[in-house]
C-alpha cells in the first residue's frame, strides 16, 4: 500500500468531534491484527471542548482506521493523540473515522452493585455482586472469582461463579457465601476479585477489589457493688458495665431512678468508651431506706456501627437491717450503752464497798 502525506485540519476535527462521537458510538471497536487494542490515556490538554466530550462519555484515546467497515474487518493503520493530529501523518487513509475506547476496555464489565448480609467474626454470610456490561457488545463465558488467599476470609463453597453471556447494557448477579476468621477485628476490608470474559477475538481479564464490612455484636453485662448497704445509713452503689463483645462501645452514659434509697449525687453519669473485653463503672452516693431497694437505670451508647442504643436495667440491691449488718460483720456493734452500764456497776460496787468498809470500821471501834 502506498503511503501519502495528508494534512489534517485540526480545528475542523475538533468542531466535528461531537458528531463523530454520536455517529460511531457503540457501532465499532478498535482492532489491530485481530486483537482488541487498549490505548493509554492521553494527557495532552488541547481543546476544552474535545476533552469535555471525551470525559462526558468516559472515553479517551484516538485511533485512525482505514475505513468504516464492520469491526471484524477493521484494520488499524496508525495511532494519533490530539496533539499529533495537528501534524502531518503518513497514511494511505481513504476516510478517517474516530474510534474511542473506554477508560479501560476491561472495564466494559464493571461491579455495578454489591450487597452483603451481616458478618461477624467467626461467622458466614451471603455476598451478592452485580456485574454490568457497559459497552455495546455482548460478552461470553463471564466468570467472577474472589481471590481470598492472604486475607482473613474464605468462601463457603466455590470461590468462582460464571454465566454464559452478559448482553450489552445488561446486568448479572454472582452470589457467594463467605466466612470471616474467628480472630478478625471488626472493620472494613477490601476483597480482591478477577473478572474474565470473552469477546469475538480474545479472552479478557480485569482485576479489582470490593469493600465489605465485618461488624461486632454488642454484648454487655451489668452488675452492682455496694458499700455500707445498711438501712438508715449512707453508702454507695456502683454499676459495673462489662463489654463482652468484639467491638468497642462509645459515648456511654447511665441515668438511674431511685428505688428504695435516697440519691445524694447526680442521677446521670457519663462513662465514655467501654473497650472490648473491658469494663467501666458509674458510682452513686445514696442513703438506703428499704430492704427491697433496686437499681433501675437506662444505659445509652453507640455501638460499633455508630447506631444509638438504649438498654434499660433493673437489678436488685442487697440491703441489711442494722442487726443483720452486725451479724454479717458489715458494721461493728455500738457498745456505748454496755460501756456505760459496766461503768455504773463498777462505780456502784465501789461505793457499796466503801460503805461496807466504813460500817465495819465503826463497828470495830465500838467493840474496842
Amino acid at each position: 500500500m502506498k503511503k501519502d502525506t495528508l494534512d489534517i485540519d485540526y480545528q475542523a476535527f475538533i468542531r466535528d468531534l461531537p458528531n463523530l462521537l454520536e455517529e460511531h458510538r457503540g457501532k465499532y471497536s478498535a482492532y489491530f491484527n485481530g486483537k482488541l487494542v487498549c490505548i493509554d490515556e492521553t494527557k495532552e490538554t488541547t481543546s476544552e471542548r474535545a476533552i469535555s466530550e471525551l470525559k462526558s462519555r468516559n472515553l479517551y484515546g484516538i485511533i485512525m482506521v482505514q475505513q468504516i467497515v464492520p469491526k471484524e474487518e477493521m484494520r488499524t493503520v496508525g495511532f494519533a493523540s490530539p496533539r499529533s493530529l495537528s501534524q502531518k501523518i503518513m497514511s494511505g487513509l481513504v476516510l478517517f473515522s474516530l474510534v474511542l475506547l473506554s477508560l479501560n476496555l476491561a472495564s466494559a464489565l464493571i461491579v455495578d452493585d454489591l450487597s452483603q448480609g451481616d458478618l461477624f467474626p467467626g461467622e458466614q454470610t451471603s455476598l451478592s455482586i452485580d456485574i454490568k456490561n457497559t459497552l455495546g457488545d455482548d460478552f461470553d463465558d463471564v466468570s467472577l472469582r474472589l481471590d481470598l488467599s492472604g486475607t482473613q476470609f474464605i468462601t463457603v463453597g466455590s470461590s468462582e461463579q460464571s454465566v454464559d453471556r452478559i448482553r450489552e447494557d445488561d446486568t448479572e448477579s454472582f452470589d457467594f457465601t463467605i466466612k470471616a476468621s474467628q480472630d478478625i477485628k471488626p472493620g472494613d476490608y477490601n476483597l480482591p476479585y478477577t473478572i474474565s470474559y470473552s469477546n469475538e477475538s480474545a479472552r479478557l481479564e480485569r482485576k479489582g477489589t470490593i469493600g465489605i464490612t465485618v461488624g461486632a455484636r454488642t454484648e454487655l453485662d451489668y452488675s452492682i457493688k455496694t458499700e455500707n448497704p445498711v438501712i438508715g445509713q449512707k453508702g454507695k452503689v456502683t454499676l459495673i458495665v462489662t463489654n463482652k463483645g468484639f467491638g468497642d462501645i462509645k459515648f456511654v452514659s447511665v441515668k438511674i431512678e431511685p428505688s428504695g434509697f435516697n440519691l445524694l449525687s447526680s442521677d446521670s453519669i457519663y462513662v465514655g468508651t467501654v473497650s472490648s473485653d473491658d469494663f467501666e463503672t458509674a458510682v452513686y452516693d445514696i442513703t438506703f431506706k428499704d430492704k427491697n431497694a433496686r437499681l433501675i437505670a437506662s444505659v445509652d451508647y453507640r455501638d460499633f456501627d455508630n447506631k444509638k442504643i438504649t438498654q434499660n436495667i433493673n437489678l436488685p440491691i442487697k440491703v441489711y437491717t442494722k442487726e443483720e449488718a452486725i451479724q454479717e460483720g458489715i458494721i461493728k456493734p455500738d457498745n456505748t450503752l454496755t460501756y456505760v452500764v459496766v461503768l455504773v456497776v463498777i462505780v456502784a460496787i465501789f461505793f457499796l464497798w466503801r460503805i461496807y468498809r466504813l460500817r465495819k470500821r465503826k463497828k470495830n471501834n465500838k467493840g474496842a
